[in-house]
């Protein structure tokens, strides 16, 4: 749960969506993250989840191009 509130999606948004309201943004959220494929049904947009992001890649984005 993200407290706040949304962005106003009719907008462009540079960079993440969620920066505004995420607990542990870092300066590479200033640029779009990109699609990472966790799982066949599982995908996810964060810089924290690939293997540049503070806490390295998260199972499944071995590989994955960010």
């Amino acid at each position: 749960f993200l407290p706040g509130e949304p962005p106003d999606l009719r907008e462009e948004i540079p960079g993440c969506r969620f920066a505004e309201r995420c607990p542990v943004v870092y300066e590479r959220c200033a640029d779009a993250p990109p699609l990472y494929d966790l799982s066949a049904r599982h995908h996810e947009r964060c810089w924290r989840v690939g293997a540049d992001g503070p806490d390295g890649p998260k199972r499944g984005t071995e590989g994955v191009a960010p």
